[in-house]
């Protein structure tokens, strides 16, 4: 069979390599079994496949010998170089020979164990004792604080003078070491001015005698003022709340009286 000639599958004659229809037959070449084509054509690339991988892996196992007989060859180098080398111990003892030796003087000499290190001087803290008086009076109350706490008795006291049926209510406006205040209101208007005069009168005198009683004695105290103020809540003309008042009672600590000044 030539090169350019092959078999045909189905009549076994020998037929052109490029021929599509037998000429002995008259099948179609491209119609060929379909199976026996391609098991053909897989036995055939595993062949080549198979050569292939033998081929590389021969060369592989060659370069690797090739690379193991370097390798081999620096490890020998560099155990040689390692024995050559000196220890450290031995270079240890060729630098002691080089320097030569530091007599130990007075400034690099250690301390004997008997010197002790300096004791630090402590300086003592001592107490300021303005700061300290200062501090303490912080918690302390101031005389206007003390002095209203004793409002309630004051006003215990001047309540007091009107307990019998009276009228009058009694209230106490402004009440500090150097000024006592009172608001007297009649829940029926004064038969007279006298009757305003009175209640006033009495209120102010009440209240000089009690804040005589706690320690201010108001003849005493320069510039201490007492009022009372006596006023009666009315309608006006028009229908109106308005209040009436009746006039003000001023104690005097210059002559130690107490002066009315009427307003009706």
């Amino acid at each position: 069979m030539e090169a350019d000639e092959k078999e045909c599958p189905f009549c076994a004659e020998i037929i052109k390599a490029k021929a599509k229809v037998c000429k002995h037959c008259g099948r179609e070449m491209d119609v060929s079994p379909p199976e026996e084509s391609q098991q053909k054509n897989a036995v055939d690339d595993l062949k080549k496949s198979a050569a292939e991988l033998k081929t590389a892996g021969s060369n592989v196992s060659k370069n690797f010998k090739g690379c193991g007989g370097c390798l081999f060859l620096l490890l020998i180098i560099f155990g040689v170089i390692g024995m050559c080398r000196p220890s450290s111990k031995d270079e240890a003892k060729v630098d002691a020979q080089r320097s030569p030796a530091i007599p130990a003087t007075t400034e690099n000499r250690p301390p004997p164990a008997s010197e002790t290190a300096p004791t630090p001087t402590v300086t003592p803290v001592t107490e300021d004792k303005t700061q300290v008086s200062a501090a303490g009076k912080l918690g302390e109350k101031t005389e206007d604080q003390k002095w209203q706490e004793k409002q309630p008795a004051l006003q215990k006291a001047v309540d007091e003078l009107f307990t019998g049926g009276a009228g009058v209510e009694v209230e106490i406006t402004k009440f500090t070491p150097q000024e006592m205040t009172f608001w007297i209101r009649l829940r029926r208007p004064a038969t007279s001015m006298k009757e305003a005069e009175d209640c006033a009168a009495a209120t102010v005198i009440r209240a000089a005698q009690w804040a005589a009683e706690e320690g201010r004695d108001p003849s005493r105290v320069f510039g201490m003022r007492i009022r009372a103020t006596v006023v009666h809540p009315e309608k006006g003309v028009t229908g109106k709340d308005m209040v009436r008042i009746y006039g003000r009672a001023r104690y005097s600590s210059h002559n130690d009286q107490v002066n009315w000044e009427p307003e009706g």
